[in-house]
């Protein structure tokens, strides 16, 4: 249960992180 809980938090910060990513990516292409 921890490790899944773990699991959780790292692939949201991951989204958030790719999703704050994208448009800094785009602007400076």
């Amino acid at each position: 249960a921890i490790v899944g809980e773990l699991d959780d938090e790292v692939d949201s910060r991951l989204d958030l992180s790719s999703i704050r990513a994208e448009p800094l990516t785009s602007v400076a292409h």
